[in-house]
C-alpha cells in the first residue's frame, strides 16, 4: 500500500516535516502539499512566529506522546540544521527561580524531566544564585536557583523551512501554495477522498491534516473534530536595546506562574545587540490570522467560537489567568514587570517606553468540549469504509518546531502501513510503545 497518492494540508513545519519524511522512507509515493498562503509566506502559527529554540523537553512529563516525540525531535532537527548548514546557536537554556516552595518543587521536577526525556546528565545541572550570575551578571538578584541544561539551540525557522520545501520538491513532491482547502468528501467506490480546493479538486488515497491553527475546520470536513475545538492564543514578543556590556548568553526562562497550563511566562533572549522578551499568551477567538498590522478579530469567528460551550468551560476554568494575561498584552508597563524580576534592575532597568513590538505568534491549542486544555500531543484518525485513511495532528502547539520531524517520521510510517494501525488506540499505551520502538530504531 505505498504506491498511494497522499496529501498533506499546511505546508508549515509539520507539513514540510512529514512530507519531507515520507518521500525519504518512501521514494515511490506521490506526495502533494497544498497550503493558502503565498510561497514564501512562513507565519503559521508554530512555524517561524515563536522562540526558534529547540525544547530539552523540561516541562513534558517523560513517557507522553510529547515527550517521546520532543526528544527524538530534538535530535533529528538538530541533525538536520547541523547537516544542512543552517544557522545555529547552541547556547543553552537557564530557568530560574526566585526562592518560593514553589519555584524550588518545580526545579526539581524540571530537571528530572530534564533527564527522563533523554538529555545527559553532564548536561543538566541545578545551580544556586550566585553561581547563575557568574555566567549571567545581568540577572537578578532575587533569583536564588536555576536549572542550566547546555544543548537547547536556537534556530532561523524560516531557514529551515525553505530547506525543507527544497528537500519535498527534489525528492519528487508538490507543493501547491495560494491553494485552500474549502471542502473534502469521500467516495465509496474508489475508497479516495475528493478535497475541493480553491483551485480544483483533488484526490487522495490519504489525506493528512498538518493545517496549524486551522486543523479543527479541516478535520470538520473529512468528519472529525467532533469532541475538541483549537482555541487562538496570541502572543507577542517584544525588544529592547541592551545598553549594557553585559550579553545574555544563555536563553533565560523564568519558573511559570501557572504549570498547568503549557504557556511559559516571558522570557529572554539576546539577540543582535537587544534582548528578545516574550511573550504572552492571550486567548483571542477570531484571531487565528492576525500575525501583524491590526487586532481586529474576525467577527464570524468570534461569534461562532462563542456558540461553543467549550469556549465557556474554558473562561470560567481558566479565570484566575485572565487578567494577567490581558495586562501583560495590551500595557507595556505591566510586561515590563513581567521581565524585570529576570533582570537585575540597577544594571539594566527595562523602560516601558522603549518596549517595541517585534512579532505576534499564533498557537493553535486544542481544547475539549469541556474546556478542558490538552497538554499532549495527539491524532485523529479519519476512516473511509472501515479503512484508515486520513490523520490529523489534533494539538499543533508548543514544541510543534522541535518535534515535527519526529512526528514525520511516525505519519509516514502510517501512510505506509495503514492497516498496522488501524485498530490501534493513538492514546494507548501500545500506540505509544510503537511510536518509542519506530523512533528509537531509527535513530540508531
Amino acid at each position: 500500500m505505498k504506491n498511494r497518492n497522499i496529501l498533506i494540508i499546511g505546508a508549515g513545519i509539520k507539513g514540510l516535516s512529514i512530507a519531507y519524511q515520507i518521500l525519504s522512507k518512501n521514494k515511490d509515493a506521490a506526495v502533494t502539499v497544498v497550503d493558502k498562503e503565498p510561497q514564501g509566506v512562513y507565519h503559521m502559527s508554530d512555524s517561524s512566529h515563536n522562540t526558534q529554540c529547540g525544547h530539552s523537553g523540561l516541562y513534558y512529563t517523560p513517557g507522553t506522546l510529547k515527550a517521546i516525540l520532543n526528544q527524538h525531535g530534538f535530535e533529528l532537527l538538530r541533525d538536520y540544521i547541523i547537516n544542512n548548514k543552517l544557522p545555529y546557536n547552541p547556547c543553552g537554556k537557564v530557568v530560574v527561580g526566585y526562592g518560593s516552595e514553589k519555584d524550588n518543587n518545580l526545579l526539581d521536577k524540571y530537571y528530572k524531566n530534564a533527564l527522563g526525556n533523554g538529555r545527559p546528565a553532564n548536561k543538566v545541572r541545578m545551580l544556586d544564585g550566585d553561581a547563575l550570575r557568574e555566567k549571567e551578571p545581568l540577572l537578578s538578584k532575587n533569583i536564588t536557583s536555576a536549572l542550566e541544561v547546555d544543548d537547547p539551540y536556537l534556530f532561523d525557522a524560516n531557514s529551515i523551512l525553505k530547506s525543507l520545501e527544497k528537500d519535498v520538491t527534489g525528492r519528487g513532491g508538490v507543493i501547491k501554495h495560494n491553494t485552500k482547502v474549502k471542502g473534502i468528501s469521500s467516495g465509496d467506490k474508489d475508497r479516495q477522498w475528493t478535497v475541493k480546493t480553491s483551485k480544483g479538486d483533488i484526490k487522495a488515497d490519504f489525506i493528512v491534516n498538518a493545517a496549524g491553527a486551522q486543523v479543527d475546520r479541516i478535520a470538520k470536513m473529512a468528519g472529525g473534530a467532533k469532541s475538541w475545538f483549537i482555541c487562538p492564543v496570541v502572543g507577542v514578543y517584544k525588544d529592547i536595546k541592551n545598553t549594557t556590556d553585559m550579553p545574555i548568553s544563555h536563553m533565560i526562562y523564568q519558573v511559570p506562574s501557572d504549570p498547568e497550563i503549557p504557556f511559559l511566562d516571558p522570557h529572554a533572549i539576546e539577540s543582535h545587540g537587544g534582548i528578545h522578551f516574550g511573550p504572552t499568551a492571550m486567548v483571542k477567538f477570531g484571531m487565528r490570522e492576525h500575525y501583524s498590522g491590526n487586532f481586529l478579530p474576525h467577527l464570524g469567528d468570534m461569534i461562532k467560537a462563542h456558540f461553543n460551550p467549550g469556549t465557556w468551560f474554558f473562561y470560567m476554568k481558566n479565570l484566575k489567568n485572565m487578567p494577567r494575561e490581558t495586562g501583560r498584552h495590551y500595557s507595556n508597563k505591566i510586561f515590563a514587570k513581567a521581565c524585570q524580576g529576570m533582570l537585575n534592575e540597577s544594571r539594566f532597568k527595562i523602560d516601558p517606553s522603549a518596549l517595541k513590538f517585534y512579532k505576534r505568534g499564533i498557537r493553535g491549542q486544542h481544547i475539549s468540549l469541556k474546556g478542558v486544555i490538552s497538554n499532549d500531543f495527539g491524532l485523529e484518525k479519519h476512516m473511509i469504509l472501515g479503512e484508515l485513511r486520513g490523520i490529523t495532528d489534533i494539538n499543533p502547539g508548543s514544541p510543534g518546531f522541535t518535534a515535527a520531524l519526529a512526528v514525520g517520521l511516525v505519519i509516514a510510517d502510517i501512510t505506509a502501513s495503514p492497516e498496522k494501525y488501524m485498530n490501534i488506540d493513538f492514546s494507548s499505551k501500545h500506540f505509544l510503545e510503537n511510536v518509542k520502538h519506530l523512533l528509537e530504531s531509527v535513530r540508531k
